[in-house]
């Protein structure tokens, strides 16, 4: 491709509204790039830099390209016309750079505040090497492909493939491949690029990680047996490799072993910032513990006052958030978070486009579905032409794959691929039910008589069956297979809140798939106050009669006993024993109604802690230690 500008969605931004300080001072290996950088501008000759996406107090951003025209960081447009391109530790131009890429940029903004330049820009991937597991889950929108030992999820839709496709992805591939840390050792894929057929020995392979079961010649990343008896280690710190050290491993494959030639160490995703710095993190959240207290991209935030956008977004671990705020040192005090991932998917053929507001309109089961772009908006160019895509290339009568967000009744685009010709898809919450006869989503009524249904376990269903399990709100897929004719051929649930393959693949084991699990009850303490007078009466008669249903006969026992005894609202064990069995619907709906304000106020300040705590231990492990921890020592990590 040959581009001079283009645009990145930010990952890791510290910027403020003037210039950035100079490079002098530096240490570790960003401050060696950095001065590398340096020399290579004044005319030094540098074959080969150290590559390292962190550092030592730089304000600096960190994202992903999306598509080529300009470099959108939180609002600031840079332009790249003059900067230095760094890839895997060399340098290079714009055309080696692609869509999907995680890229780290320094630069300067200007006191208008809204436009800058590029100084350096640098790509590091997470992994190299050959893939020898494929798992896809149960409606073939996402894979689970294993490199090196590192675990990788990636999307049909979701993930920009280069010399290859989410069909073709074969074991024995070798792919480069660069995304978001993800639970405990998952990385999702933005961007697969394939290297190879197969692996040749002597051919080169990378890989990140915590160094584990460390012996004089030998350790571990993960899964991945290192040996590094002849490696250069002068880029390690001290000179010298330590049990826990988060490192990057360049070598070649004997087997299953991995010969290190070369390691050097990977510094801390904040390493970059001074305190007091603006600060953006976008990535999937992790160890997820309240909304106090949750990392994204290995910074840890707290947005127990942040603005939550759209207003029902529900915060939990595998939950693609962009998040603003200030650094504090230790913390990224968050003043918004956003929702960077939409459940919404449209694919269909475009029928109008207005410049004005860059919306793109697409014709589907008798309907149409308009919806706007904006600087966030990924575009991939799927299509044999393979270009650089804009929305100003997008033409009437293109196939595009839309996925997108509600925002308050506005459909924002999050990614836009165009593609050939397939079957027409329609992916959002239930608006309307005509039983065993159609289904209405964003306004569009589609017929489904005739449709093949799948249950919400996945499991071919009647069509009755399925009716019987559909409610407004719940989200669904419909396709329009083959010829499309406007007629559903196949309908099924879908799983809000998590891109594709996030609860299949969910490799935390204290995690509950339920998100009132992994955000409500741990953010009661935080947003009880805010949220029960609007939200409590109404979700609690909602989620409350299917869950305590479900759950109260056999939890109630064990956590209302000891909330109730700690929380001193006087039922004791033997009220709630007789109560819980005998009458949940009743008493739980009537309680709930008329205690919420109270009691969750109360109980969830004085005892959400306790007895949410509780009833984690016996569920979800120890809420002390936060989810997805990556102890250094455990083996477990390779992403940071």
């Amino acid at each position: 491709m040959n581009a001079t500008r283009f645009k990145v969605l930010p990952i890791v931004a510290a910027l403020s509204m003037a210039a950035l300080p100079a490079v002098s001072g530096t240490s570790g290996r960003f401050g060696a790039l950095m001065q590398t950088v340096g020399a290579t501008r004044s005319g030094v000759s540098a074959e080969k830099v150290s590559a390292g996406i962190s550092g030592s107090g730089m304000p600096v951003s960190r994202g992903t390209i999306d598509g080529f025209g300009s470099i959108f960081v939180n609002g600031v447009e840079f332009d790249t016309s003059t900067a230095t391109i760094i890839m895997d530790g060399e340098v290079a131009s714009e055309d080696d750079l692609g869509v999907g890429m995680v890229v780290l940029v320094k630069g300067t903004v200007n006191d208008d505040g809204v436009t800058g330049v590029a100084e350096t820009v640098i790509f590091d991937d997470e992994v190299e090497g050959p893939i020898t597991a494929i798992e896809t889950n149960a409606n073939g929108d996402a894979k689970l492909i294993t490199v090196l030992g590192a675990t990788i999820i990636v999307e049909r839709t979701g993930t920009v493939f280069e010399h290859v496709t989410f069909e073709t992805l074969a074991i024995g591939d070798v792919v480069e491949v660069s995304g978001f840390p993800e639970g405990i050792s998952n990385l999702r894929a933005t961007r697969v690029e394939k290297k190879a057929e197969g692996y040749t020995t002597g051919a080169p392979v990378e890989i990140k990680g915590y160094v584990s079961g460390l012996t004089p010649t030998e350790f571990t990343l993960g899964s991945q047996r290192v040996e590094f008896a002849t490696a250069d280690l002068s880029e390690v710190s001290g000179g010298a490799l330590n049990e826990g050290d988060y490192v990057e491993v360049y070598g070649v494959l004997e087997g299953e072993l991995l010969i290190a030639t070369r390691i050097e160490s990977e510094d801390s995703p904040s390493g970059p910032l001074s305190q007091g710095d603006l600060f953006t993190a976008q990535g999937q959240i992790r160890k997820f513990v309240s909304s106090s207290d949750f990392d994204v991209g290995g910074v840890n935030v707290d947005a127990s006052a942040a603005v939550l956008t759209p207003g029902n977004l529900r915060l939990g671990n595998g939950v693609a958030v962009e998040v603003k705020g200030v650094w504090d040192g230790e913390t990224l005090v968050a003043s918004s978070v956003e929702s960077r991932r939409g459940d919404i998917e449209v694919e269909a053929s475009v029928t109008d486009l207005d410049p004005t507001d860059r919306s793109i309109t697409v014709g589907i089961f008798g309907g149409s579905v308009t919806v706007t772009t904006d600087a966030r908006t990924m575009f991939d160019d799927d299509t044999p032409a393979d270009a650089v895509l804009q929305f100003e290339d997008i033409r009437v009568g293109d196939f595009v794959e839309i996925e997108a967000i509600d925002d308050g009744g506005e459909l924002v685009a999050t990614r836009v691929d165009r593609d050939q010709q397939d079957d027409e898809v329609i992916q959002a919450p239930i608006q309307a039910i005509e039983v065993n006869a159609s289904v209405t989503l964003l306004g569009v009524t589609v017929y489904v008589a005739d449709a093949e249904f799948e249950g919400r376990d996945g499991s071919d269903v009647t069509s009755q069956s399925f009716f019987e399990q559909a409610a407004v709100g719940d989200l669904i897929k419909v396709e329009d297979e083959a010829s499309p004719d406007g007629v559903a051929d196949e309908v099924e649930f879908e799983s809000a809140g998590r891109p594709d393959g996030g609860f299949e693949f969910d490799d935390d084991d204290s995690d509950d798939d339920d998100f009132d699990d992994e955000s409500d009850d741990e953010s009661d303490d935080e947003s009880d106050d805010e949220l029960d007078d609007e939200s409590d009466d109404e979700s609690d008669d909602e989620s409350d009669d299917e869950s305590d249903d479900e759950s109260d006969d056999e939890s109630d026992d064990e956590s209302d006993d000891e909330s109730d005894d700690e929380s001193g609202d006087g039922s004791g064990d033997e009220s709630d024993d007789e109560s819980d069995d005998e009458s949940d619907d009743e008493s739980d709906d009537e309680s709930d109604d008329e205690s919420d304000d109270e009691s969750d106020d109360e109980s969830d300040d004085e005892s959400g802690d306790e007895s949410d705590d509780e009833s984690d231990d016996e569920s979800d492990g120890d809420p002390d230690t936060p989810t997805g921890s990556l102890g250094g020592n455990s083996g477990q990590g390779l992403l940071l």
